[in-house]
């Protein structure tokens, strides 16, 4: 299920588990504490309502109401993003299947994705103002961890008093380039923990609306 509320891409799998919810929205680098305008578009994504350098900004469900002294497991998704059809972090052509090596974000732990890698070198995604350069949009795809997979996944974080912090830290899949801005964390799960049936897909063109 997809919605846009409050300059945010809302996107959830209730037939999947009950807290698969992951909020995505653009921000400015010097504002991160606030989501840029999203606009409604004919052809089925979005226009971003400003210009100049976005960081794609991650926001999975967060829990609210429990011991604060309990370990506290978030729901995971995996993010596969491409522009112009090459995938953001191999800058392979893509496609919508998570494969190894890793061509997908997890999050949590990723939050923020201000670059695709182009060319042998990472690109920032930047929102151009001339209505004429039709750049072409990014294509987010979401895919939501299995149920039983978060569920094992939990009571093994719980076990070894891991938490959120732990996961993927000593794995970084790097690209090189010119510049970056966080790593790109490697999966410690299985592909077969995904549940590649069921996706959600947007678009979004980095061209600020007329």
């Amino acid at each position: 299920m997809l919605k846009a509320e409050h300059n945010n891409l809302v996107v959830s799998f209730p037939e999947v588990y009950a807290t698969a919810v992951l909020r995505i929205s653009f921000r400015r680098p010097d504002r991160l504490d606030e989501s840029v305008a999203l606009v409604g578009e004919s052809a089925g994504g979005f226009l971003v309502g400003s210009r100049g350098r976005m960081i794609l900004y991650l926001e999975p469900h967060q829990r609210s109401g429990e011991d604060l002294n309990a370990v506290v497991f978030d729901y995971r998704f995996a993010i596969i993003i491409s522009a112009g059809g090459m995938n953001a972090i191999t800058g392979a052509v893509s496609h919508d299947r998570l494969t190894r090596p890793q061509n997908y974000f997890v999050t949590p732990p990723q939050r923020g994705v201000d670059g695709y890698f182009e060319g042998g070198q990472v690109r920032p995604l930047v929102a151009w103002g001339d209505p004429a350069d039709d750049r072409t949009p990014l294509d987010i795809r979401v895919v939501p961890m299995k149920a039983e997979a978060v569920n094992d996944l939990a009571r093994k974080w719980s076990l070894c008093g891991g938490g959120p912090s732990t996961w993927g830290c000593h794995f970084a899949l790097r690209h090189g380039g010119e510049r970056e801005y966080e790593p790109v964390l490697e999966d410690v799960c299985a592909l077969g923990d995904w549940d590649q049936g069921h996706q959600e897909r947007v678009r979004v063109w980095l061209r600020e609306p007329t």
